[in-house]
């Protein structure tokens, strides 16, 4: 080797040994960087998963503003009924109206309309007065038959059924009268609601319309 060269790879080792070095230095860096990369799975096993569970089901659950339940409409009450009175007797609202059965008929009756069916039927003949202060509207009447088998009676409005209706002023009367299919067989014990108002009870009649 001659001195010229001698010269120049002693001036080239220091510059070698500091590259080589970095080098070693940046691969250093590099793989403890890669130990701590945020993108690398970490492994959990079965025992930590299923304790971690059971931590997520037993945890409180967050507080929030306690329910308010919802108000309670209370429900309207049913319209009193009267206790029965015999069909020979007056009935008396309470309010200063009153009815009475005038006659009880027993007939044979003719189908006029739907529902209605011809043969067996009884005539009430009923007269309302009105004793309170003010006018009661009849056309709010209503008219209900029970048979001796706690059937209900067919309602029939052909002849000679004659519905009460109008205002009937105070001091007043008026009469109507209503007709119901009822075989011979259960005609023995009849049950007459009637009602003209919901702001009224109801009066019932009650007993065997032979005997009346």
């Amino acid at each position: 080797m001659t001195r010229r060269t001698r010269q120049r790879s002693a001036r080239l080792g220091p510059v070698v040994t500091a590259v080589l070095g970095g080098l070693l230095l940046l691969a250093g860096c590099t793989s403890t960087g890669g130990s701590t990369s945020p993108s690398r799975a970490v492994a959990t096993s079965p025992a930590v998963q299923a304790t971690e569970s059971a931590r997520s089901s037993t945890a409180p659950a967050p507080s929030g503003p306690a329910s308010v339940p919802a108000p309670v409409t209370p429900g309207a009450a049913p319209q009193p009924t009267k206790a029965p009175v015999p069909l020979s007797k007056p009935a008396d609202f309470g309010t200063g109206v009153v009815a009475k059965l005038d006659t009880i008929e027993s007939i044979v009756a003719t189908a006029h309309g739907p529902g209605e069916i011809s043969g067996p039927a009884l005539a009430f003949t009923i007269t309302v007065t009105n004793g309170s202060a003010t006018a009661v509207d009849l056309g709010n009447v209503i008219v209900n038959l029970t048979d001796a088998h706690g059937a209900p009676g067919v309602s029939m409005f052909g002849s000679p059924a004659v519905l009460l209706t109008g205002d009937l002023a105070v001091g007043a009367s008026a009469t109507g009268t209503y007709v119901f299919a009822v075989a011979p067989s259960a005609s023995s014990s009849v049950r007459l609601e009637v009602s003209y108002s919901t702001q009224a009870p109801t009066v019932v009649f009650a007993g065997d319309p032979a005997a009346r």
